[in-house]
């Protein structure tokens, strides 16, 4: 799976090393693999993603949505200055986005 992602193998290293040492990532990993908690015994921090635990993944000990990767917060800042430099307009920037990265942004 993790093949099919536009990253270097490096690149996907960096994010797989960054999301185990990421308490949001690593917390949500471990709720992916032994199941989630209710939602009132969940941290602030990760309820967002509460809605979103259907389509939590973990492939090769890297956290995904879906086919996208779960940006850590370290990559964050990042990521997103990539995405909005040649900025063609918001549409186009989560058109291109969506198929590879979220970036947890509230």
């Amino acid at each position: 799976m993790t093949k099919c992602l536009p990253a270097t193998q490096g690149k996907l290293q960096s994010y797989h090393s960054s999301q185990a040492s990421d308490p949001e990532c690593a917390q949500i990993m471990k709720y992916n693999q032994f199941g989630w908690p209710e939602k009132h015994r969940i941290l602030d921090v990760i309820k967002p993603y509460w809605t979103l635990r259907g389509s939590l993944t973990i492939q090769e000990g890297l956290l995904l949505f879906g086919s996208r990767i779960v940006v850590p917060r370290a990559y964050r800042k990042e990521t997103l200055d990539k995405i909005h430099s040649g900025h063609f307009g918001i549409q186009r920037c989560t058109e291109g986005t969506a198929v590879s990265l979220v970036a947890r942004c509230f």
